[in-house]
């Protein structure tokens, strides 16, 4: 009998897990991470990294603004290329083999356009964006136990169809903090694979908590290494920086 209250008392915090929303992970998930307002009040986040892919080690930077523009570049060998530029409208990025910036394919603008309110985070504002959420319980991932949450995003253009976007976010069960994000490859020779990011060195930015590492890897395939070197929030941008280059006429 001396084990009775212990297991009554197991048994009332394993029922408060599972009797969590995806709601309440998502609301708790933002407070312990800085609070919804402060995420809310976001206008721009710049982040700067190291990327580790296979022993090599590779300069890059992002900048994402309100509204969907985006900016990714990376340096390579003292140059800096970019990966893909957005202005809201068209989106863009240097030929890797000629270094002249070309535009994207349509599918690729048509899901950044997609995807522009998804800022700074597209669990933030989900029923808004049109999305919705479900809360699949306690799952084990890599050996651990997490809340698993399912987002279904609006529909992305893969290899010119109109396919299902779905992302499954894995909670700490402690502090709420997004520890993975999985997501299924659709189409290709790794159809079928999983994409897998884990985050961990959450810190704090401003009023912010941002992790400063990441492990980005296809299940079973490759695995690359991200560490996070400055996070700057609300930073002062020039459009000019996402907009398609405009040759200028030499002069005579």
């Amino acid at each position: 009998m001396k084990y009775l209250p212990l297991f009554i008392s197991l048994l009332f915090i394993n029922s408060n897990l599972a009797a969590q929303t995806a709601d309440e992970i998502i609301t708790n998930y933002f407070n312990n991470v800085g609070g919804i307002e402060n995420w809310r009040s976001l206008e721009g986040i710049s982040i700067k990294s190291i990327v580790n892919d296979n022993g090599m080690e590779i300069p890059s930077s992002r900048i994402s603004l309100k509204g969907g523009k985006l900016l990714i570049k990376f340096k390579i060998q003292d140059k800096e290329i970019v990966q893909v530029a957005f202005d809201g409208k068209e989106a863009w990025g240097d030929n890797f083999m000629t270094m002249i910036p070309e535009k994207e394919a349509e599918s690729i603008t048509n899901n950044l356009i997609r995807a522009a309110h998804d800022f700074p985070h597209p669990l933030l504002n989900y029923m808004e964006n049109g999305y919705t959420v479900e809360y699949l319980g306690i799952k084990l991932n890599q050996e651990k136990e997490y809340f698993k949450i399912k987002l279904n995003k609006k529909k992305h253009i893969v290899d010119d169809q109109e396919l299902e976007n779905i992302k499954y976010y894995y909670f700490d069960i402690e502090t709420y903090k997004i520890r993975i994000v999985e997501s299924e490859i659709q189409t290709g020779k790794l159809e079928g694979k999983i994409n897998r990011d884990t985050y961990g060195d959450y810190r704090k930015v401003d009023k912010i908590y941002y992790p400063f590492t990441i492990t980005r890897g296809i299940e079973g395939v490759s695995q690359t290494e991200v560490k996070i070197t400055s996070v700057e929030l609300n930073p002062k941008v020039d459009d000019a920086i996402f907009q398609f280059p405009v040759k200028k006429k030499g002069k005579h």
